[in-house]
């Protein structure tokens, strides 16, 4: 459970610390780049945060042995792919990440959904 917990801190910090260089011109963006920062909106911002929030509290609450842990990490992983699949629909998502960090990032919260899931049927959360 701490591993996860490490996850989702690190995941966090990373995007916080890449956003802030991003913004702040402390790395140098290719013109694809730069478009796709550009369009992105308020309200992508917006539910990126509430995502990486509701991510974290899960973690906390998992750590902490609660149920409540579980519906959290399904609604970050719902925010998440939301917000995966309006960037590969509306922007040029898809060609800046050809690596599918993305993915295996998607991939990973779900497995934790998973195993958190598995927890709670063997009443290890309360």
């Amino acid at each position: 459970m701490w591993i996860i917990f490490t996850f989702y801190v690190a995941a966090t910090l990373v995007v916080l610390f890449g956003l802030f260089a991003i913004y702040s011109g402390r790395v140098p963006l290719d013109p694809g780049e730069k478009e796709y920062f550009q369009n992105l909106t308020i309200w992508d911002h917006l539910i990126t945060a509430v995502a990486g929030a509701t991510n974290l509290t899960a973690a906390i609450l998992l750590i902490r042995l609660r149920k409540s842990a579980v519906p959290l990490f399904g609604l970050g992983l719902a925010l998440n792919v939301g917000l995966t699949i309006r960037a590969a629909i509306r922007s040029n998502w898809l060609q800046l990440s050809g690596s599918g960090a993305g993915l295996v990032g998607l991939g990973l919260a779900f497995l934790i959904l998973l195993y958190s899931m598995w927890l709670k049927q063997k009443e290890v959360l309360t």
